[in-house]
């Protein structure tokens, strides 16, 4: 015959939820689930800005192109007295 012990796990949980001691441990499923939340909205939001990024780093090249281009083109242009 085995007697338990209040260090098998099983026991122990069984008692903290029978006494309601399950305080800590629901708060840091809490604490967990809010963790993973921030972690989520931070990688969107980094991805906002990255998206961002690309976005100005190709609007800046088309504007620098249109600029070579247009440079070009009034340089073709003869000069007028």
């Amino acid at each position: 015959m085995r007697i338990l012990s209040f260090s098998d796990a099983g026991v122990e949980k069984f008692m903290k939820r029978l006494i309601g001691r399950t305080d800590v441990e629901d708060a840091l499923q809490r604490l967990d689930r809010l963790t993973q939340e921030e972690t989520r909205l931070t990688m969107a939001e980094t991805l906002a800005v990255a998206h961002s990024i690309k976005d100005s780093a190709s609007r800046s090249a088309q504007l620098l192109i249109y600029t070579n281009n247009v440079s070009r083109h009034a340089a073709k242009q003869p000069q007028r007295s």
